[in-house]
């Protein structure tokens, strides 16, 4: 199996680095190809019985009503569909009437010229010999399953939902014990780590202090992997919420993306460092204080979006409806960052996949004009810049373009206080390399070793050696070979 590395750091205790081929859409200079002499095992020769569950990022589950009319499907459609994303947020009102039911559908493979899970999820067919299924069609067999979500919901109701998932499964095949493989991309990663730690339990209405990890769900996971997952959060995430998200040529407004409780679970975690003055220094500003979004003026505190919302029908009482969802959304996502972070002993490892070669957002900078504060969310936006100041280095980190490095890896390296600097779960083994956020898993190379580090946990199954998911070297103890090659500008710009 070849792959394409970028040059990079080293990762201290990681066990493993591959690279990735360069998507189609992104230029490919500046790397090289290398072979792996791990000689990862080919699934056809190994496989075993164990499900493989494929949990997709935020916007990749097709949505519909309870009487089947299709809310949500990623289509192009959709995609110029001025009203679609209302229609999504119009059931996540508290006034929402009970025909809103929605369900999800079904996994998106990908959008008109761009694949996001389509191939992976053929090659996990070809592993197991037969379709990947929907829940519902859970049978004896059932070798691999897609488990589409609501992604606008709390992301712990997806957690619960994959516990239930897991033990139908237990019960349609006869094994109570049991154990199956998990891949997540993006927030649905988050939704793995969420379920690993504490299965399908809601414990985010206690304090953080309260809160017990117990690795609940860990006994019936035997392989997990996070591809691309903002394990940290993620300030690209953050400016979207803020100013709001264009989906091709339609835009996901602020007060539409406010009134989505999982929009908040992916935000930086509490401890980092998010935000600077035009000096460069950290801004000491609570990110999930209300307030804070009310005084920097951001989504529905933004003067433009309030216009708006009070000229709509029932006006008042749907700001103030959308103010109470952000203010317990917020207190949610903080106590989620806090309960999937806190450093204890790690009885689970993962595979993690990153990107590593596109200068990605990690913090804000605060320019004050006229005595107000403004957001700047790029170097160039800053009025009037500090001479000396290097507000491209401060701001941005090597990441996918949505996730940084470092996030993914689940390490504090921007933070302060608890998990500043370390990492946050134990990791088996870490995959680096080049691609966009979106496009991951539709990576050649990515693919490749995700069934190939299945093929091995096969092989260990079947009494050929090396215990999976222990945070060892993994890959029956070999290294890959590091390629080193003339790294991109934008990469060595981003790059920590």
């Amino acid at each position: 199996m070849a792959a394409v590395v970028c040059r990079r750091r080293g990762l201290g205790r990681t066990g493993l680095v591959l690279g990735w081929v360069v998507l189609v859409l992104l230029a490919s200079g500046g790397c090289e190809r290398i072979h792996n002499d791990a000689r990862l095992p080919m699934p056809s020769a190994l496989a075993d019985a164990t499900p493989v569950i494929l949990i997709p990022g935020a916007e990749a589950s097709s949505l519909e009503t309870a009487d089947g009319r299709m809310l949500w499907t990623g289509s192009a459609a959709h995609l110029l569909d001025p009203n679609a994303f209302a229609r999504l947020a119009e059931p996540m009102m508290p006034d929402a009437s009970a025909s809103a039911r929605v369900v999800a559908a079904d996994v998106i493979r990908g959008v008109p010229g761009q694949d996001y899970y389509g191939g992976l999820i053929e090659r996990l067919e070809a592993r197991a010999g037969a379709p990947c299924v929907l829940p519902d069609a859970v049978g004896p067999q059932t070798r691999c399953v897609l488990y589409p979500w609501d992604w606008r919901r709390d992301l712990v109701r997806a957690a619960a939902g994959l516990d239930q998932l897991i033990e139908r499964l237990r019960r349609t095949r006869g094994e109570p014990t049991l154990r199956v493989d998990l891949l997540g991309h993006s927030a649905g990663g988050l939704v793995v780590r969420y379920f690993v730690r504490f299965g399908g339990r809601d414990v985010l209405g206690r304090s953080p202090e309260e809160v017990r990890v117990d690795f609940a769900g860990a006994p019936k996971v035997r392989r997990a992997a996070l591809i691309g997952v903002p394990n940290t959060g993620a300030a690209f995430w953050l400016k979207l919420m803020m100013r709001g998200h264009q989906l091709g040529l339609v835009s996901l407004r602020p007060e539409l993306m406010a009134v989505m409780p999982s929009a908040y679970q992916a935000l930086p975690h509490p401890d980092h460092d998010w935000l600077l003055d035009t000096s460069g220094r950290p801004v000491d500003r609570d990110l999930y204080d209300p307030e804070t979004w009310r005084a920097l003026r951001q989504s529905i505190f933004d003067p433009a979006v309030r216009r708006r919302l009070r000229a709509s029908p029932g006006g008042e009482r749907r700001l103030a409806a959308i103010e109470a969802i952000l203010e317990a959304s917020l207190e949610r996502g903080r106590r989620l960052q806090l309960a999937l972070n806190r450093p204890v002993a790690q009885p689970f490892a993962y595979d993690v996949f990153a990107g590593d070669c596109t200068p990605t957002l990690a913090r804000f900078v605060e320019e004050r004009i006229g005595g107000v504060p403004e957001l700047r969310f790029a170097p160039e936006a800053i009025i009037h810049p500090r001479p000396g100041v290097d507000y491209a280095a401060r701001m941005y980190r090597s990441g996918d373009g949505w996730i940084t490095r470092s996030s993914a890896l689940g390490r504090g390296a921007d933070g302060r206080g608890q998990g500043a600097g370390r990492g946050v779960f134990a990791i088996d083994n870490t995959v680096l390399g080049c691609g966009p956020h979106g496009g991951l898993p539709a990576l050649d190379a990515v693919r490749n070793t995700l069934v190939g580090l299945l093929a091995m946990a096969d092989a260990h199954a079947q009494g050929r050696g090396w215990v999976p998911g222990k945070g060892g070297l993994g890959l029956d103890g070999h290294d890959l070979k590091r390629a080193s090659a003339a790294a991109r500008p934008a990469a060595r710009k981003g790059r920590q």
